[in-house]
């Protein structure tokens, strides 16, 4: 019920008022735009995918879920910040496919290495103090989420260069499907664990790098 009422939700408050307000500098969404709703899609999915397995995995580590979820979300926000400052610079210097492409493959190493080390981590921390296990925590965080600062902020850039009628629709995308993947991740983790849905969140990532380059079209669209 919550998963439905994310979904009827984000249509009516994203989706509907963007389709009808005649004023917003849009264009409606043609069929031929699939890579764009997969590529920011799969970004908006995968980037809460991540933060929700990650602060279930150091609950068990932190010992209380307020402890895991400020921990996790903190460095999350700021070390995603410091990736879009970088993806700023890549954007300017022309290199926005690469930086996509590098930032993808960073994600998905160092998610795959956490989903082998992290367990051998939290043991060897397991005595230490609160304080320790908190920068921990902020440490472990910290390559993963710089990494991921970098998809949105290098793709909106690419729409807003290519086809700026599109960007309002990219942002609208983008959001429904953050609001979505909260509830959906935990659906999911209760199901299957998280350790899936960590490397959903990576396959979604390879997805937005697969249909970056396709969001450029052959003709450059005016709102």
């Amino acid at each position: 019920m919550t998963l439905l009422q994310a979904l009827v939700g984000s249509v009516l408050l994203v989706m509907v008022p963007l389709t009808l307000l005649r004023h917003v500098r849009s264009v409606p969404l043609p069929l031929n735009q699939l890579k764009l709703v997969a590529c920011f899609g799969a970004i908006g999915l995968a980037f809460l995918f991540t933060e929700m397995a990650f602060i279930q995995r150091f609950i068990l580590f932190l010992h209380h879920p307020l402890y895991a979820a400020v921990a996790v979300l903190s460095a999350f926000l700021m070390f995603a910040g410091l990736g879009s400052l970088l993806a700023n610079r890549l954007i300017r210097k022309g290199q926005s496919l690469a930086g996509m492409v590098l930032a993808v493959i960073g994600i998905g190493l160092v998610g795959s290495i956490y989903l082998a080390v992290l367990g051998p981590i939290f043991e060897l921390f397991a005595d230490r103090t609160l304080t320790t296990k908190l920068v921990m925590a902020i440490l472990l965080v910290a390559p993963i989420a710089f990494c991921m600062g970098l998809p949105l902020p290098l793709a909106l850039a690419r729409v807003a260069s290519t086809q700026p009628a599109f960007l309002p629709w990219a942002w609208a995308i983008n959001g429904c499907a953050s609001v979505v993947s909260a509830v959906l991740a935990t659906m999911l983790a209760i199901q299957f664990g998280f350790t899936l849905v960590l490397i959903l969140a990576l396959s979604l990532y390879a997805l937005s790098a697969l249909t970056f380059p396709g969001i450029m079209p052959t003709r450059r669209i005016q709102p």
